[in-house]
């Protein structure tokens, strides 16, 4: 496989951990980042943003903190597939 192709395999299986939290992916369009968000949430502030590039996520300072305990939960799952490779 290509370093593209890893990566889109990568990338898949984050997004497939991350429904399984319950999140939905939204896609910016612009290739960089894609969003994590729940289904009924109409904050946009609390979600969490997942470079696919870096493969990492960042969210603000201020989301709940149910949020926080995902976007850490979403970080081991990318260490581990990391070490894995």
């Amino acid at each position: 496989m290509t370093k593209r192709e890893l990566q889109r395999v990568f990338n898949s299986k984050v997004y497939a951990f991350a429904e399984s939290l319950g999140y939905d992916i939204e896609d910016n369009g612009d290739g960089s980042c894609v969003t994590f968000i729940q289904p009924d949430e109409k904050n946009g502030y609390n979600s969490i943003d997942y470079h696919r590039s870096q493969q990492y996520t960042c969210y603000v300072d201020w989301t709940v903190d149910k949020v926080k305990e995902d976007a850490a939960k979403i970080e081991a799952y990318i260490d581990q597939l990391k070490a894995e490779q």
